[in-house]
């Protein structure tokens, strides 16, 4: 497994998202980068679900989830138009391994005279387990301009170990190469990452405190250390006066990012507990991502 420093990981993913525009919907939870420890499946299932992340103990449920959900979001810098994605939720159910899961899809595209000067078109998807609320499999379909990467995860998380198919092209079929990495630990992937701060009871949050996720990306597994900055009412598809739940990660110093908390997301506090809103100060200006559109079909 590669072990790749704070700065490079942190400045070459952030690089990509700020051209791309919407990728900071994905990519919000993949900034704090030290490796860490965590029980095993078996031992979440024997806690009842319950699993201590840094100095707090959540409480996993799923009622925020539900199929059928779609969501729109807009990114701009300032008055630019930069990009719009659309995350869905599969009204249908699935199992991958013998566990249900959610099939959650992401699409993304830069728009405007972004998109002229970088086009970017995604595809990223993860299966999602309805009672552990862990990655099964995962898989991201990746155009920007000549850049192509096809790829999908094959999570074997009881197993401790990732395989990583690599394709020629969108067509899972088109392997070129598979490569397995270990895992010492449950991981989320780059999507279901977002969705298990939806799925968390956040009623014994305090603000200050802050909780930790590991992550695998591409070919190695990170952690993300996130601080609860506390509830704040902002404006909405729902209204003027949306109460909710605002989070940070806490970020090495890099010079990309400005302020002492650069990368902040709202999730709104009542079902359906939805990412609405995204804000990342940068030396360039604020990117803002916004929810424009939610429905349930």
């Amino acid at each position: 497994m590669v072990w790749r420093t704070r700065g490079w990981f942190l400045e070459n993913h952030l690089i990509r998202y700020l051209g791309l525009g919407l990728i900071g919907v994905l990519g919000l939870l993949l900034m704090s980068l030290d490796s860490i420890s965590w029980r095993s499946v078996s031992d979440i299932i024997r806690g009842g679900g319950m699993r201590r992340v840094g100095n707090l103990t959540q409480n996993l449920v799923s009622s925020s989830l539900e199929r059928g959900e779609s969501i729109v979001y807009s990114a701009s810098y300032g008055l630019i138009s930069a990009g719009w994605a659309r995350a869905y939720i599969d009204p249908d159910a699935v199992s991958v391994q013998g566990h249900p899961c959610y099939h959650i899809r992401m699409e993304i595209k830069t728009i405007g005279a972004l998109r002229f000067l970088y086009k970017v078109d995604h595809v990223w998807a993860t299966y999602y387990d309805t009672v552990l609320f862990i990655p099964h499999r995962f898989y991201r379909f990746m155009e920007e301009n000549s850049y192509k990467k096809y790829e999908v995860n094959y999570f074997h998380q009881q197993g401790g170990r990732v395989e990583v198919a690599y394709l020629g092209g969108p067509d899972t079929t088109q392997v070129l190469r598979r490569h397995n990495y270990p895992l010492s630990q449950p991981v989320q992937d780059a999507l279901s990452a977002s969705y298990y701060l939806r799925t968390m009871d956040t009623h014994s949050l305090k603000q200050g405190d802050s909780f930790i996720l590991p992550i695998f990306e591409e070919d190695s597994t990170y952690s993300v250390n996130i601080r609860y900055l506390g509830r704040e009412l902002v404006k909405t598809i729902w209204g003027p006066y949306t109460r909710t739940l605002v989070f940070s990660p806490i970020m090495p110093k890099n010079r990309l990012l400005v302020g002492p908390n650069p990368l902040k997301i709202w999730v709104s506090e009542s079902d359906p507990r939805a990412i609405v809103k995204v804000k990342m100060d940068t030396f360039l200006g604020a990117l803002d991502i916004k929810m424009t559109e939610y429905e349930k079909h």
